[in-house]
């Protein structure tokens, strides 16, 4: 650990010549310790210099009659000093020599623990000049005079008046950081006795605001002085009550009425009866909780960790439980056990546990685990205060979120609920099994089944009651429970209503065989409802189907109350299990709703037929059979032309079997395929893309690149690069080329620089030989020369 700054020293008094600084005769500084600067100097002079009363001296009083003074003022640099009358001028026989004493620091750390107060007659005061004009440092950390910590708690503690008093002080000097600071005054003989006061007020101050508690000790002209505190002799007072001050009459023990700050309330008794330096170093940890303002909570939790304080007052532990929760984990991790420790041990309310518990929340241990499970019987217990249904889930919802118990607790803890549900009244067990989720406790149903079951019939009957079954932990258990009461009623059409219309939002989830029984009815009314829980229900039936023949069945009860419209086969077919095998009854259902009787197939058709493909039925006959052999190729093609280098296409031959009509009901996904730009990397595949694609290719490439301003989502320029490879290519018949190649030629037309630039590089992409190929055709179909020289003179 480093030392301490050492002060610098300064020595000022009349010199004789040659004696001081100046080398001249007169008051000035008669020595300084090596370093001292300009600006201490002026500080000193102007601020602690010893003060002899003017009336003293032109009576001539004896030296001896003259109390020594000390001073202290902060303003850039600390500086304090102590002085003492010599009588008469060191050249002459003039009243009103004097000598002071002063050092100076920037460090706060060279006082150590000290108050500046506390330096009154330490013996390394110098009192007379130095033989020359350079003066030794003080060491950091002096030793005090007789004001030590434990001798003015000594003094103190033989007082009266001592707790009321210095109550007073330390309110008074705490009044001097606020918005209208009221200077002290202390009127006494004595100044050891001033002095007193002083140190036992700024040991209850944080060290560094004390240190910048100016004062004088004694001031002969209270008029010219700046200092926070002054402290004059009777004989000099004079209009002391009437320049503002808050004047403390050591001599008749008065003081003006003072509003007690907080913390001298707090501390001042504390320093009075218990040890005054753990007083002292409580206030230290304050201060440094605190930060730039103390609060109470900075107080008691000092308190409790230096001098052992019990929190009793029930504010008191809903501050310190507070004040934790507000801390920095740095400040939990280091103070949090014990803070913790001392709150519980007064028995806290619901709401200081939850402060408790959000500062210690992600930490484990004994304490803990107590802290869990007090919080855990106070929400209880003032839940229990409440019967109104409704206040007493708005209650739980109210409360912070809390972490899980342990392994060790959980049995005890689902063992405290179980047992508050076994006996709790129907309306109240809602609000029991929200708050036993919020503590992440598994309560389960077997645990209190006598009292669950009363519930769910209770509940079965009441389909407006607003519960909040969302919120418990054992949903699902509680839900079967009510299902089974209303299953037990299904014949009375009452109940039957009260599904279609209520009950079907809680239970559709519920559903596993929507076939029969209450999950039929629930899942029809679902279906019925229409919206999202129209579509959810779908899957969500579909999903549970079992059996080889069930999923016709499925389908046919979701709407038994309903029709079903186009799309919805396919949002059911695609959300029966993984390894289901479509059977023939849902097969024929699909193959009539896609319109397969109508000769043409549509490409909700061929969804349906791939549908059922992935669900391990193909058709075997008849057109559908066809077609699905014809798309699935289709398919695969597409596949290759967007991934080539994952997936082999189908050879030329192959994809000449596929008619047009497969063609025109697949023309969406084929026009969105070319547009994306990625039959660029696959370009070779569209060659190769039989004779129905490539008749759709040039109809649909003539009709768009024919057209000024394509919808928008057509990219031209790959269209065009596209149309242009096919044509070179050879595949197209005659006829087709002859159709393609004058569009081709007028749309070239009309492509400016850029745009030729740009259907270049398509093209290369697509076979590298049509670089040559692109520059004849631009040549041939378009002055290309000669407009690129134009454009570069523009």
């Amino acid at each position: 650990m480093a030392a301490p700054r050492a002060f610098a020293s300064l020595y000022y008094t009349d010199c004789l010549p040659g004696q001081g600084l100046r080398g001249v005769a007169g008051f000035q500084f008669q020595a300084v310790s090596p370093g001292v600067e300009h600006r201490v100097m002026s500080l000193v002079q102007e601020s602690v210099l010893y003060e002899p009363p003017p009336e003293w001296m032109r009576r001539r009083r004896p030296v001896r009659d003259y109390p020594p003074s000390l001073s202290h003022v902060f303003d850039g640099a600390y500086v304090t000093a102590q002085g003492v009358y010599l009588g008469t001028e060191a050249n002459g026989s003039r009243e009103g020599n004097q000598f002071t004493h002063a050092i100076s620091t920037t460090e706060p750390s060279a006082y150590g623990q000290l108050r500046p107060a506390q330096l009154w007659a330490a013996s390394w005061w110098a009192r007379r000049p130095a033989a020359t004009t350079t003066c030794e440092p003080i060491d950091g950390e002096p030793d005090p005079g007789p004001l030590r910590t434990e001798v003015v708690h000594a003094w103190l503690a033989g007082r009266p008046d001592a707790e009321e008093m210095l109550t007073a002080i330390v309110s008074a000097l705490h009044g001097l950081e606020g918005d209208r600071p009221r200077r002290l005054a202390f009127v006494a003989d004595d100044p050891e006795t001033v002095l007193r006061w002083l140190t036992a007020g700024t040991l209850l101050l944080p060290q560094h605001s004390a240190l910048e508690v100016s004062f004088r000790i004694f001031a002969s002209n209270i008029s010219y002085s700046r200092h926070a505190v002054l402290a004059v002799h009777p004989d000099w007072a004079g209009s002391v009550h009437e320049h503002g001050f808050a004047v403390f009459d050591l001599i008749t023990g008065s003081h003006p009425p003072i509003e007690p700050s907080p913390a001298a309330r707090f501390w001042v008794p504390r320093f009075l009866r218990g040890d005054p330096v753990d007083v002292v170093d409580a206030v230290e940890l304050a201060d440094r909780f605190a930060g730039s303002s103390e609060t109470p909570g900075d107080r008691l939790a000092a308190g409790v960790l230096v001098l052992g304080d019990d929190v009793r007052a029930d504010e008191d532990v809903h501050t310190l439980a507070a004040w934790l929760a507000r801390q920095p984990a740095r400040v939990v991790a280091e103070v949090g056990q014990e803070i913790a420790a001392a709150v519980l041990a007064a028995r806290p309310d619901a709401t200081a546990l939850h402060d408790l518990h959000r500062a210690l929340s992600g930490r484990s241990g004994p304490l803990t685990d107590r802290l869990r499970r007090e919080l855990r019987a106070a929400e209880l217990n003032a839940l229990s205060a409440i019967d109104d249904p409704a206040e007493r889930a708005a209650f739980v919802a109210g409360l912070p979120p809390v972490s899980a118990a342990t392994t060790t607790e959980t049995g005890e803890a689902t063992e405290l609920f179980e047992a508050a549900l076994a006996q709790a009244r129907p309306e109240h067990v809602d609000a029991l099994l929200l708050l036993a989720a919020r503590h992440l406790v598994p309560v389960r149903p077997a645990g209190f089944a006598e009292n669950a079951g009363r519930f769910a019939q209770w509940w079965s009957s009441r389909p407006e009651q607003p519960l909040h079954p969302q919120g418990w932990g054992r949903r699902a258990e509680m839900l079967d429970l009510l299902k089974d009461a209303l299953a037990a009623r299904l014949s009375d059409p009452r109940t039957v209503a009260q599904l279609r219309t209520h009950w079907w939002r809680l239970l559709w989830p519920t559903v596993t065989d929507a076939t029969g029984g209450i999950d039929a009815e629930l899942a029809a009314a679902a279906v019925a409802a229409g919206d999202q829980a129209r579509h959810d229900m779908i899957v969500h039936a579909a999903a549970h189907v079992q059996g080889s023949d069930g999923d016709v069945a499925a389908w046919q009860a979701l709407f038994r109350l309903t029709p079903s419209v186009q799309g919805e086969l396919r949002t059911f077919i695609e959300a029966l299990p993984h390894g289901h095998t479509a059977s023939d009854a849902l097969a024929d259902l699909a193959l009539r709703a896609g319109g397969a009787t109508r000769g043409r197939p549509t490409a909700y058709l061929l969804d349906l037929l791939r549908l059922l493909a992935y669900r391990n039925w193909r058709p075997t006959q008849g057109p559908p059979a066809l077609w699905s052999v014809q798309d699935e190729l289709l398919a695969r093609w597409l596949s290759a032309v967007q991934y080539p280098e994952q997936i082999s296409p189908p050879t030329r031959h192959e994809m000449n079997a596929v008619g047009d009509h497969i063609i025109a009901a697949r023309a969406g996904e084929i026009v969105q395929t070319l547009n994306s730009g990625a039959a660029l990397s696959g370009g070779t595949r569209v060659h190769d893309g039989g004779w129905a694609l490539h008749r759709f290719l040039v109809d649909y490439l003539s009709r768009t690149l024919h057209e000024k301003h394509p919808p928008p989502g057509v990219n031209t320029e790959i269209l065009g690069a596209l149309a242009l490879d096919l044509s070179w290519s050879g595949r197209l018949a005659p006829s087709e080329t002859e159709r393609l190649d004058p569009i081709l030629q007028r749309w070239t037309s009309r492509l400016d620089y850029e745009a030729r630039q740009r259907v270049g590089k398509h093209l290369v992409r697509l076979d590298r030989a049509n670089g040559e190929v692109w520059r004849n055709w631009l040549k041939k179909y378009r002055g290309w020369q000669g407009r690129r020289r134009s454009r570069r003179q523009e």
